[in-house]
């Protein structure tokens, strides 16, 4: 991608994280004791927004809603409507929410879905490589193209495009002899704690089989002041059980994991509480959050103390 100008993925720092004892904290970050509290047992989605292009569409975090009532208003017709873009339409409703729920956090996300041979798939500087859909199913995976590389995506799969200072996330839920589904995001600023303002998960749907990828989201974690220890409180809200995996990076390389578990979510409402220690403080970090597919979820709070 020679020539073309590159936008990084940017966050913002407080100015006591700095230099050399920033980089001394990050490499003694420890995370301790987690634990996990249902609240209610009913998720609350309460905050979540609906499509901005398809005001008429209800609130909904769930792929598979949206793809019913699209195949009741536009059915395939085997010319002007086929499969693929009744799942196209339902990613972009999907995005479009994540993305406005993210952004009035003062940051920036950034996305869309269609066929990625033609018309293709172009986020700003990141796009999918056109090719025919029978080429991706041969080979096994499509081409994520970035100003800092270029990221597999399996046929039927996703992943995450992590460079030192960019974060995006491909999906390809669904590919045919020519034409197949390519969704792309890209996290152009990131959103800071506390976040006390609902946010969804993306998600990616084949239109075929119903089954749909999640994806992740990507906040950083910013305590208010510097600290040996510093608590942290996330509420989480899924409508049936699944394993969260969350992975704390480095701010000055999104590459470099700093580090990672696993949380067990019940269904319902839960609030997940956990320690980090380091020293001379607990350092601002980049924080990835990977749910299960085929599940939904949201974020309902992020924050610490100090």
């Amino acid at each position: 991608m020679e020539g073309r100008r590159f936008y990084p993925t940017e966050l913002s720092l407080p100015v006591w994280a700095r230099a050399r004892r920033l980089t001394t904290a990050l490499a003694r970050l420890e995370l301790r004791d987690i634990r996990v509290k249902t609240l209610r047992a009913e998720p609350d989605f309460t905050g979540l927004l609906r499509p901005s292009f398809a005001p008429t569409f209800p609130v909904a975090l769930d792929p598979r809603e949206y793809l019913d009532r699209i195949r009741t208003e536009a059915p395939t017709d085997g010319a002007e409507i086929v499969e693929w873009m009744q799942g196209a339409f339902v990613d972009n409703a999907i995005l479009d929410c994540r993305i406005n729920e993210y952004n009035r956090l003062g940051s920036q996300v950034i996305g869309t879905s269609n066929d990625a041979y033609i018309p293709a798939v172009v986020v700003e500087d990141c796009n999918f490589r056109s090719e025919l859909g029978r080429d991706i199913g041969s080979r096994g995976y499509g081409i994520l193209q970035t100003p800092r590389g270029n990221f597999n995506v399996d046929a039927g799969g996703k992943a995450k495009g992590i460079a030192s200072d960019l974060l995006t996330w491909g999906a390809i839920p669904w590919v045919g002899s020519m034409q197949w589904t390519g969704t792309l995001m890209k996290w152009k600023s990131l959103a800071n704690t506390p976040i006390t303002s609902t946010i969804g998960f993306p998600t990616s749907i084949n239109p075929t089989t119903r089954a749909f990828l999640s994806g992740p989201q990507f906040v950083v974690m910013n305590p208010s002041r510097p600290a040996l220890r510093v608590a942290v409180t996330q509420v989480f809200s899924v409508s049936e059980a699944q394993r969260l995996n969350i992975v704390y990076r480095d701010p000055n390389d999104y590459t470099r994991v700093l580090a990672q578990d696993w949380i067990d979510l019940p269904a319902g409402q839960n609030q997940v509480n956990y320690t980090i220690v380091s020293f001379p403080y607990v350092p601002p970090t980049v924080h990835d959050m990977q749910p299960e597919d085929n599940k939904i979820i949201a974020l309902n709070q992020f924050t610490t103390s100090p």
